[in-house]
């Protein structure tokens, strides 16, 4: 025979419920039930989400009420009016002039208007309605009062006070020529060292240079431009320099490298060759800092 399918095949039959059973308990001798106990419970359980559910919403409403208060407590403090001292105060008077004149600075501070003292001594009626509050001041009839200490204003608008130029500062007629470096075009050693120089050699001229300086003995100063430890640093030195500069050029030793100093001009003293720092050309400077060296301490240093 064919088996039917899982679906067509009829349910099998459930066994027939068991009877209860029931015996007499020794001890006691009451009736007791054995077997299975069936319970019921036909009431209505609650949900478990309606506790947190309430905790929310009582949650909301709190925070809507706290809300609403600090909206009502800030719109209170908002709406309070200022201190009545703001409010009343005035600004300061003081003396104007007509259109046309302009005010006389050259009076004393010490005395103000008239007007104004008069003005503010006078105070105005007070309103019964509004309690707590300063009536703003209302000017009363002034009496004119003749001020001494002020000029009367003619027709016509006073002349300008013109004051006359202060005295331009005399330098000392010693100044400038301090200032100046010393003239050494007419010094044939000089004029040596530059040739020597244009000629490539400024190890040459760096000597003739140091004898220059040891002739003119340890007092003056010289203006110290740079270090250069190659030479066409000084050649390009001396073409920026031209043929009316007072180029030195004096021999340095750089850890036992040989290196040049370059300088400029041989002063009287350090004040004097601080003060033409800024007429040096700018060519010559080249973006350095010239820097005071006394010519004692360039002969001790060699």
């Amino acid at each position: 025979a064919e088996e039917l399918p899982a679906f067509a095949r009829p349910l099998p039959e459930a066994p027939p419920p068991e009877e209860p059973q029931w015996q007499i308990d020794p001890q006691t001798g009451e009736r007791v039930h054995v077997g299975p106990i069936e319970m019921t419970f036909d009431g209505q359980v609650a949900g478990a989400g309606r506790e947190p559910r309430g905790l929310t919403r009582f949650l909301i409403v709190a925070g809507a009420a706290a809300f609403v208060v600090a909206a009502a407590f800030g719109y209170v403090i908002l709406r309070r009016e200022p201190p009545e001292h703001a409010s009343n105060a005035s600004p300061p008077a003081g003396p104007t002039s007509p259109p046309g004149e302009t005010a006389d600075t050259s009076q004393p501070a010490e005395s103000p208007p008239t007007v104004a003292s008069h003005t503010a001594a006078r105070p105005g009626p007070a309103h019964p309605d509004k309690p707590g509050r300063v009536a703003p001041l209302i000017p009363g009839p002034v009496t004119p009062t003749r001020n001494e200490s002020l000029p009367v204003l003619a027709g016509a608008a006073p002349s300008p006070v013109t004051r006359a130029p202060a005295p331009a500062r005399e330098q000392p007629a010693g100044a400038a020529e301090l200032a100046r470096p010393s003239d050494l075009s007419g010094d044939p050693v000089y004029a040596a060292a530059l040739l020597r120089l244009d000629q490539g050699d400024p190890a040459g001229a760096a000597r003739l240079f140091q004898q220059l300086l040891i002739s003119r003995g340890p007092r003056g100063v010289t203006l110290q431009l740079m270090i250069a430890c190659q030479e066409e640093t000084v050649k390009g030195a001396r073409s920026r320099a031209g043929a009316h500069g007072a180029l030195i050029v004096l021999p340095y030793s750089l850890k036992g490298r040989p290196c040049y100093r370059v300088c400029w001009g041989v002063y009287d003293g350090g004040d004097a060759a601080r003060a033409t720092i800024p007429d040096l050309p700018a060519d010559v400077i080249h973006g350095t800092e010239p820097i005071v060296v006394p010519l004692a301490r360039l002969r001790a240093s060699e």
